[in-house]
């Protein structure tokens, strides 16, 4: 069964993913909030392996 931690990381993917698939085209390297949801997945998958994998992780400070 999924923690409640990777459930939450999850479902966030999934609404990045959802963003992403019906963004506007962006003019490339231009867009700073479509530049910012591809960001924000590749952050998620990385957190999400390291949940599946056990590794505890401590997020960066803003």
């Amino acid at each position: 069964m999924a923690s409640q931690t990777e459930q939450t990381t999850l479902q966030t993917l999934k609404e990045i993913q959802t963003q992403l698939a019906s963004y506007p085209t962006p003019v490339a390297g231009c867009d700073e909030q479509f530049n910012y949801l591809l960001a924000e997945r590749e952050r998620l998958t990385k957190r999400l392996s390291q949940i599946r994998d056990g590794i505890h992780f401590t997020p960066p400070s803003p």
